[in-house]
């Protein structure tokens, strides 16, 4: 070992021999009654504001049946022929016979374990132009949609093409993450056994080069839009 990383080591020991750190009885504690209790009022608008302040897009629709038509709106304006998308039993309501009578091939994401194969399954679908998904939950505070993977919610309907869609019940949105973290909402007992990652979809892709020029759609989608079904 080299005098100074021993000399510099020795001082961080004798740091902690002397530093005072506080016994969990000596800070205070949080009282997160108040965030974690369910408030309907102004959530939906509260969600919509926040999510368009970062990019992102909402249509909103009464009841599944407008939910379909406002999808295959969608659809028609990326000029998609096919859709990454879950299977109807994940979604809102169903959208597969829909897809198919407007002409839309229904794709379904299905990646093998084995590398090789995983990596040939990813270069045959190479990006769709849009990708339909359900969302467990959206967070009126910054916009953003939660999603459950598993074996039939892949990500990749979320993260490979271009236009990413969530499909959202209104009845779905909370004040924030304390809310949907709350034992008392549910969100997290869905599906335990099949879920494999909780994410968190803050509007469109995002990346900066190194004088701070935001490009989007490099690691995900250009665009993302939240159908909200009432």
């Amino acid at each position: 070992m080299s005098d100074s990383r021993a000399a510099i080591l020795g001082r961080i020991r004798q740091s902690l021999r002397t530093a005072h750190l506080p016994d969990a009885g000596d800070l205070p504690a949080l009282d997160l009654t108040g965030l974690r209790r369910p408030v309907r009022s102004g959530l939906v608008d509260q969600f919509i504001a926040a999510l368009e302040a970062v990019g992102g897009e909402v249509v909103r629709a009464a009841g599944a049946d407008e939910g379909r038509a406002r999808l295959l709106e969608l659809l028609w304006q990326s000029d998609a022929r096919e859709a990454l998308v879950w299977p109807d039993e994940e979604l809102p309501f169903p959208i597969g016979e829909a897809l198919r009578t407007a002409g839309v091939a229904p794709v379904f994401a299905r990646l093998d374990g084995d590398p090789v194969r995983r990596q040939a399954q990813l270069e045959a679908l190479d990006r769709p132009a849009v990708g339909v998904t359900g969302a467990l939950a959206g967070l009126a505070d910054t916009g953003s949609v939660a999603l459950l993977s598993g074996p039939r919610r892949p990500m990749t309907a979320s993260l490979l093409p271009l236009t990413h869609v969530a499909l959202l019940r209104e009845g779905d949105i909370v004040a924030d993450m304390a809310t949907f973290l709350a034992p008392e909402t549910g969100f997290l007992g869905r599906n335990p056994v099949s879920a494999r990652n909780l994410v968190f979809i803050t509007g469109p892709s995002r990346t900066a080069d190194i004088e701070m020029v935001i490009t989007r759609g490099v690691h995900g989608p250009r665009r993302v839009v939240v159908v909200i079904v009432t």
